[in-house]
């Protein structure tokens, strides 16, 4: 599933890869690259506050795991669109 929304994203196909990551995550929640590249989509469909709220999730599911480089990258991110 990551895959297929990773090359519906490629292909600009967008919407298509926000159902592909919805449906990644639904079975997968604690999936962080999936979060981030989940937010990377909505962000390029200008929903940048839903960005930020599956990367806040994505970053507690890193917490969790103990997964530093996830939680790091996915707080960068967030950083990057924090106004």
């Amino acid at each position: 599933m990551y895959s297929i929304a990773q090359e519906y994203a490629t292909a600009n196909e967008l919407q298509l890869s926000l159902q592909w990551f919805e449906k990644l995550l639904a079975q997968h929640p604690t999936h962080a690259y999936g979060h981030y590249h989940y937010a990377k989509v909505l962000e390029r469909c200008e929903r940048v506050d839903d960005a930020m709220e599956i990367l806040r999730r994505g970053l507690a599911h890193a917490r969790h795991a103990n997964d530093g480089k996830a939680a790091s990258e996915l707080a960068s991110y967030l950083d990057e669109l924090t106004p």
